[in-house]
């Protein structure tokens, strides 16, 4: 039975779940190695059932659509300093309602509608 359950309820296999994370420590070495991801972004993949987990339903349990999915996630955030942006420094565009907060996830993070 799997162990973990996604915001929806639905069970997210645990089997699913370490065959993602193996397959990109593995398959993915190179980059890792190189610096391509940030280490924050892959600490919390290493360590986070229930964020590999969204990988795995946003690709309705596909796992190599997911690795492909993680590896663009991962590159992405460590492009465009995702792990280092604060509220503080997006506030211009928060006054000028550009953006704004929709709700919260389940950690108590705010959504920004895209």
């Amino acid at each position: 039975m799997a162990e973990n359950i996604d915001a929806d309820g639905e069970e997210i296999a645990s089997d699913e779940i370490r065959e993602l994370r193996r397959r990109f420590l593995d398959e993915r070495r190179t980059e890792i190695d190189g610096g391509t991801y940030d280490r924050r972004d892959l600490d919390r993949f290493e360590k986070d059932d229930h964020y590999v987990g969204l990988f795995l339903k946003s690709r309705y349990g596909n796992v190599g659509d997911a690795l492909t999915a993680v590896h663009t996630s991962l590159e992405w955030r460590k492009q465009f300093a995702i792990a280092d942006v604060r509220e503080e420094d997006l506030q211009p565009q928060f006054e000028s309602g550009l953006l704004y907060f929709h709700g919260r996830d389940r950690e108590t993070n705010f959504f920004f509608p895209t």
